[in-house]
């Protein structure tokens, strides 16, 4: 998280650059659980992106991914 912050600093702080880390902040809180589930215990990660695929369908399966 540190390192985006640091690309506004080390940049000019323009729209575009401050629209896309917004975005990419966004992405990392939504799938950071994800990460740390899997380094925890890969099973449990496996079993609960069974469960996102249960309750909000996608376009391919989160448990095969």
């Amino acid at each position: 998280m540190a390192g985006l912050d640091m690309v506004i600093t080390l940049s000019r702080e323009s729209f575009l650059t401050k629209t896309l880390v917004g975005i990419a902040k966004t992405i990392f809180h939504d799938i950071a659980w994800q990460h740390e589930t899997f380094l925890d215990d890969p099973q449990t990660a496996i079993t609960l992106a069974g469960v996102h695929d249960t309750e909000a369908q996608a376009r391919s399966s989160y448990a095969t991914a």
